[in-house]
């Protein structure tokens, strides 16, 4: 029993730096919510706090979302926990480390405090990560049961902060993974190319930035428009995010990148909605509505493993056509 006993307490002590974290976003959030209530133009008429609290959760909306609260919170207290440890244990900096010292040679690095190598290391850190994400979130659309997981997270018809969150255990598993690797090969080969360690505010840096990622991601997952104009090219919100949900033929596999869209410019993936346009959310038209496969929380967790099961045997042909029309590749 006492390996239990450590790992709650383990698990404990990583939750409470969780919802720290968690808190700090969230806080941020409701700051950047509040000034777009108050000072939107699209917001007429006298401010009070009931209008705010209206204007972030009006109730159609979230009474339809009810079962993202409840993905939100087993993500959170069951499933973060183990992920984190996980993902830590699979950490590959050391490891690229090690592998590059013994093809090329060994090499001692030396600690810095230059800001220009904090910079330096923070750019690898933004574009390693933006990239890995890019290409994980695009492989989870093109690969037929890779999607099987990942359409858990698109079958949501209405988007509120909490829409994020909501996802199948194994839809982070496997992009942390890929973010994990790609992120340890670019850090350990700067530092062995520079010959210098981390800088020792580097933590602190990805920290704040994993704050702001959070933070764009309830901006992206919202029913309030959000746009930056010019710079969604740098952080698409809300209207480029839309377009990602949207379950419009013409949208399908559009904006993959989560705090920019360098990468979906540069591979030709990229949709700029017109002044205007609207989109309908949620998977294709034959799974919308009472058609949701993920209308119970139990549905969350079983139906991409019914789903993977019924593409793989391909028992219906013509099932199998429409839904490469609709909702995603099959082979």
């Amino acid at each position: 029993m006492h390996w239990v006993t450590v790992y709650g307490r383990k698990s404990l002590h990583f939750l409470g730096g969780e919802f720290s974290f968690l808190f700090t976003a969230l806080a941020i959030t409701l700051a950047g919510y509040a000034a777009l209530y108050l000072f939107a133009s699209s917001n007429s008429g006298p401010r009070s706090l009931r209008g705010f609290a209206r204007y972030l959760f009006p109730y159609e909306i979230f009474r339809h979302s009810r079962i993202d609260f409840f993905v939100f919170v087993i993500a959170k207290v069951v499933w973060a926990p183990v992920i984190a440890k996980l993902l830590a244990f699979l950490a590959f900096e050391a490891t690229a480390l090690r592998l590059l010292n013994a093809l090329f040679g060994n090499r001692v690095l030396t600690a810095t405090n230059s800001w220009a190598m904090l910079l330096a290391q923070f750019l690898v850190f933004y574009l390693a990560s933006s990239f890995a994400y890019y290409w994980a979130h695009r492989a989870m659309h093109q690969n037929r049961f890779l999607w099987s997981v990942h359409r858990v997270h698109h079958s949501a018809e209405m988007l509120t902060f909490l829409t994020g969150s909501r996802a199948h255990p194994l839809d982070p598993v496997l992009v942390g993974i890929w973010g994990t690797f790609l992120l340890g090969v670019a850090t350990a080969t700067l530092s062995y190319c520079t010959g210098v360690a981390m800088h020792p505010l580097f933590l602190t840096v990805a920290y704040c930035w994993l704050i702001i990622i959070e933070v764009v991601d309830k901006f992206q997952h919202s029913h309030v428009s959000t746009s930056l104009g010019l710079l969604n090219y740098i952080v698409p919100l809300g209207d480029m995010h839309q377009i990602h949900h949207s379950a419009e033929l013409k949208h399908r596999d559009k904006n993959f990148g989560n705090v920019s869209l360098l990468f979906d410019w540069m591979f030709g993936t990229l949709y700029i909605p017109q002044p205007g346009e609207t989109v309908r959310l949620g998977l294709n038209d034959q799974e919308l509505g009472a058609q949701n496969p993920h209308k119970r929380l139990i549905d969350i967790y079983t139906e991409p493993f019914v789903y993977a099961w019924r593409v793989l045997t391909r028992k219906n042909s013509a099932e199998d056509n429409q839904l490469a029309l609709t909702s995603g590749p099959l082979s």
